[in-house]
């Protein structure tokens, strides 16, 4: 969570899932979601999804949510 991606200029909740999900296909192609999950540490919101790479491989990327979680 250290290393969170943090998206810009992002509004609301549904934005900010789609602004995730199209950093995850961007940056990690023909990789696929597995699960996702809602993190509370320090004060702040982060969402944790889980993804599996074409060789199997998995990897969590976080995303620090705070400034658009419940909005």
């Amino acid at each position: 969570m250290e290393t969170a991606i943090v998206l810009p200029g992002i509004q609301h909740e549904t934005q900010g899932v789609d602004a995730e999900y199209a950093y995850i296909k961007k940056n990690y192609p023909g990789w696929k979601l597995k699960a996702q999950s809602l993190i509370s540490s320090k004060g702040k919101q982060y969402d944790a999804i889980q993804i599996t790479g074409p060789d199997g491989a998995a990897k969590t990327v976080f995303f620090d949510i705070t400034a658009w979680f419940g909005k």
